[in-house]
């Protein structure tokens, strides 16, 4: 009965696996319309989808944008952060 997990012990499993800063420092939102990328830096013990919305409205929310216009278009791997050139948000 190892197998058997707890509710618990399922939860932290889930969102330690939705924990990017093991593999990535970052990811890259694109704005569809205007070709515009920016960087944003993933939060250690945050599932990534919420760092990654909370980053979209942000962005919408400086551009008066609409939801769809943004995508979260590439990553940037851990410990290199410095080296990409993406402009990072400033807002």
């Amino acid at each position: 009965m190892k197998n058997i997990h707890t509710f618990e012990e399922f939860v932290n499993e889930s969102l330690n696996e939705a924990d990017m800063t093991k593999f990535y420092d970052g990811f890259k939102v694109l704005n569809d319309k205007t070709k515009e990328m920016t960087k944003f830096l993933y939060v250690k013990g945050r599932k990534n989808t919420d760092v990654e919305n909370e980053a979209i409205a942000k962005l919408m929310k400086v551009n008066g944008d609409v939801r769809a216009r943004y995508s979260v278009y590439g990553f940037v791997k851990k410990g290199e952060w410095a080296n990409d050139d993406t402009p990072e948000f400033e807002g």
